[in-house]
């Protein structure tokens, strides 16, 4: 076994309380990132098998979910890239953009999930209808263009304007949220 590694006999029990107190944040994190909760339990199990092979190089002087976050983002970032064809996957910059935020405050990764939950709120019934076929049901975008009696290229830019939308409102929201907090 090299530096890196931990045999799970040997976890810290500190180490065990802060990974299991973390597990919601690092979801709702996941969730942000990925656009899809099942997805997201998914890669959160790989990011726990990645901490816990890594129990070692924590610090404890240092917060927990920040550095658990890094790991998070790590393996959506290799699922992405490992789903990269699929149009099921939102877009780099909107990923980034809620990732970046969502680590510059570690303790927020709720609102985060909040603010995605709000945004996909302030959106017609159309567009909801769109994105929950599309993402939740995951239905193929030629489906969805033969039931809308439209066009595979109309849908899938519609659906990249909702996402667009979708990041803008969260960019929104959050920078909103800092401003009042600030004043």
């Amino acid at each position: 076994m090299n530096s890196r590694e931990t045999d799970k006999t040997d976890l810290n029990p500190l180490f065990v309380r802060a990974l299991t107190d973390a597990q919601f944040d690092l979801y709702a994190f996941l969730c942000m990132m990925l656009g899809n909760r099942e997805v997201a339990k998914d890669v959160l199990q790989d990011t726990n098998v990645m901490l816990m092979t890594h129990a070692g190089d924590y610090d404890e002087g240092r917060a927990f979910l920040p550095w658990a976050k890094a790991f998070a983002y790590n393996q959506a970032r290799t699922y992405r890239k490992r789903e990269s064809r699929s149009p099921m996957v939102f877009d780099d910059d909107l990923v980034t953009a809620v990732a970046e935020e969502a680590m510059e405050e570690p303790d927020e990764s709720g609102r985060e999930l909040e603010l995605l939950e709000k945004c996909l709120g302030k959106l017609t019934a159309t567009q909801q209808n769109l994105i929950q076929a599309r993402y939740f049901r995951r239905e193929s975008v030629d489906g969805i263009a033969v039931s809308m009696n439209k066009s595979a290229m109309s849908v899938y830019v519609q659906i990249h304007r909702i996402r667009r939308l979708l990041g803008s409102c969260i960019e929104s929201n959050m920078h909103t949220a800092a401003e009042s907090v600030r004043a």
